[in-house]
């Protein structure tokens, strides 16, 4: 296991690395300068995550800055940049020398954790590596963290640490760890019984919002550049993260808590601080996660609702917190929101506040409620298509599939507004790229450049524009496309969707899939010679009966060669069979036909006994499966040393005859299952 030394001047490989005693790193006294300059953006820590951290890391290194906050002496911050390095680029072999790595590193800590916590460097350090710690190690720093609590809740730095400390003592892993558990419990409970210290601070509002969702049972996941010490391996990170056992006893602190925040008398100075306001719309989110909690959140929603004034500006803080409101609200508090705030009003936010009104379309409860929102922005599409509002225009397309309702008046809006000109096969080009092409010179532009720039959101409308009831429209559209127009938009990575989507849509007719995949015919090698490419002829060939097979294999069987020396290519031709297709075509008919019969028959008996073939396993049978090939795997390489060191040792004349062709393609196996690793 390898271990950094802090007199190490560069890091070699840790394979090669070899294990020393160190003397852990001791801490300065000295108090660096922290102070409110580092209050300008709680979560500017670590901009564009490890990686970009530890450059400037390093840099600061050169330079003698040894990072804000606590400072600490050149020996240890090189020390702690070493091992921010060896979690980057993450090259353990095993999850146990991942975590003996990191149970070393936090040894170093030892007698100065809340100092060392409360540098900037070794902060991000110590966080990155708690999940992997032991409950020893974590009961260490829960300790030395306690007397100080009040400071460290407050301390720009070590509260990112105690923030991971409640994270990982109220997992599962720990449910049963008696120290861990009963110091996350009286720890939440300190942090907000004393809320009226901490929610106006910037570093203590985030540990009490911390707090809140460790007790409601559920975490969101974080930034995937921030979780590279979990590696490949995502058990850790399911443990922290995501939905945990229910926990009655934790639920009512939360609900016991929620009720003395409400009835707080500064309650009405939260909705104006973006602050405040953050942490008030996560009281609202994780009480309305705990069981029988509509009466709490009623009383929530009553008292910003009676604080928040009627006539908001568009960039308002308020509005943030209305959305929360909107998002938990039952039908009928949804309407008694919308009539008070934004009924009449939503002409505003077409050019203001995006955001704002995606989330009033998207949490509409029922029909009539977005009927209400559809018809008034429909009197305002055109700002939205000028303004460039196309997340809007997503909400609206999202919600017209959920209703199955109002589906031809959006595609009539679309139609009118972003293309008036008579070629129709601009407006499916237009949708994509979400530009106006109302004249000759862009029109012409969209045409011929293979470079156009489309739109995230420009081809999840179209894809949605599809799985309406009567695509005819958008259908018509794409088939006044030229060939040169579908060869862009097969080779873009986010307009290729558009034309797989066309395939698996059951709402578009077999002949408008049979007329595109005929007009295609002439790109199929092109196609299959790239990466978006290939994937748009997978979604044919799954499509497809026998006679559309047979055409894709004609047209491909062509360029086997080229086909086959190609990254992409050469896995249709692996998988279709086109060799076997070109050598004896009635025998690959037949095998094709028994193969879809054998399918149809499988499918034919789960549905039977109420089974889905095509259902993703979850997570838990997922990691059963891998323990289980594992567990075959390494029985199968005991089995093999066993064979090799019972076997006798024979002449060279037998060793030639026997081993020599056997030995090597055991090794070669091995080999390849380790790079599978």
């Amino acid at each position: 296991m390898p271990e950094v030394s802090m007199e190490e001047s560069s890091f070699e490989k840790i394979s090669k690395s070899k294990a020393a005693n160190n003397k852990p790193p001791q801490a300065s006294s000295q108090q660096g300068g922290g102070g409110d300059q580092n209050k300008r953006e709680r979560r500017g820590r670590f901009p564009g995550g490890n990686r970009s951290f530890l450059k400037r890391a390093k840099r600061f290194e050169k330079q003698g800055k040894f990072g804000r906050g606590h400072e600490v002496d050149s020996e240890t911050y090189g020390y702690f940049v070493r091992i921010l390095d060896v979690l980057r680029q993450n090259e353990f072999e095993t999850d146990e020398e991942r975590e003996a790595f990191a149970e070393n590193s936090l040894s170093q800590t030892e007698g100065t954790e809340v100092q060392l916590s409360s540098n900037q460097l070794v902060s991000r350090v110590i966080e990155n590596i708690l999940p992997l710690a032991s409950e020893k190690s974590i009961f260490r720093i829960c300790q030395a963290f306690t007397p100080s609590l009040r400071v460290v809740v407050c301390d720009p730095y070590a509260s990112h640490v105690l923030e991971k400390l409640l994270e990982v003592t109220s997992s599962d892993k720990w449910i049963g760890s008696d120290d861990l558990t009963t110091w996350f419990q009286n720890t939440a409970k300190y942090v907000l019984n004393n809320f009226e210290d901490f929610t106006f601070d910037t570093y203590g509002s985030f540990v009490m919002k911390k707090a809140l969702e460790c007790l409601s049972g559920f975490l969101p996941p974080p930034d995937p550049r921030e979780a590279t010490v979990f590696g490949k391996n995502k058990k850790i990170q399911e443990a922290l993260y995501g939905k945990r056992k229910t926990n009655p006893k934790r639920e009512s602190m939360l609900k016991d808590f929620a009720s003395r925040f409400a009835a707080w008398p500064q309650f009405n100075d939260l909705i104006q601080q973006p602050i405040t306001s953050r942490l008030l719309q996560n009281v609202i989110e994780t009480v309305n996660r705990t069981e029988g909690s509509d009466e709490m959140v009623k009383q929530l929603i009553v008292r910003v609702v009676s604080v928040v004034p009627e006539t908001l500006e568009v960039q308002s803080v308020e509005h943030r917190l209305l959305e929360v409101c909107l998002s938990v609200a039952t039908p009928k508090r949804y309407k008694i929101i919308f009539d008070k705030f934004y009924k009449g009003r939503l002409a505003n936010y077409a050019v203001g506040q995006c955001l704002t009104l995606q989330n009033i379309i998207s949490s509409a409860p029922n029909e009539e409620t977005f009927f209400t929102v559809f018809d008034e922005l429909s009197e305002s599409f055109t700002m939205l298509i000028n303004g460039g509002k196309a997340g809007v225009i997503k909400a609206l397309t999202d919600q017209c599939l959920k209703f199955n309702d109002k589906q031809k008046e959006l595609w009539n809006l679309l139609k009118s507004n972003i293309n008036t000109d008579t070629d129709n096969s601009n407006l499916v080009m237009a949708i994509i790229t979400m530009k106006e092409v109302n004249d000759d010179e862009n029109s012409e532009q969209l045409q011929m450049n293979p470079k156009f720039s489309s739109s995230y959101f420009g081809t999840i409308i179209v894809e949605h524009l599809l799985d309406f009831e009567k695509p005819s429209g958008v259908l018509k559209s794409f088939n006044e496309l030229e060939i040169s127009q579908l060869k862009t938009l097969a080779f873009d990575p986010k307009a290729s969707f558009v034309i797989t989507k066309i395939f698996k849509s059951e709402n578009v007719p077999q002949k408008q899939k049979i007329k595109l995949l005929h007009k295609m015919k002439e790109i199929f090698v092109e196609l299959a010679n790239t990466k978006f490419g290939s994937r748009i002829l997978d979604s044919i060939w799954e499509w497809s009966d026998m006679s559309q097979k047979v055409t894709v294999a004609e047209v491909l069987g062509e360029r086997l060669p080229s086909l086959s020396a190609n990254r992409y290519g050469k896995f249709l031709v692996e998988n279709w069979g086109l060799y076997a297709f070109k050598k004896d075509r009635k025998e690959w008919t037949e095998h094709m036909n028994s193969k879809n019969k054998r399918k149809t028959a499988a499918l034919a008996i789960a549905a039977e006994f109420g089974l889905d073939i095509g259902t993703t396993p979850s997570n838990n049978e997922t990691s059963e499966i891998k323990k289980d090939k594992k567990k075959k795997k390494r029985k199968l390489d005991q089995d093999d040393e066993e064979t090799v060191e019972s076997e006798p040792i024979v002449e060279a004349t037998v060793e030639e005859e026997t081993t020599e062709s056997e030995i090597p393609k055991k090794k070669k196996k091995k080999k390849k299952s380790k790079e599978l690793e």
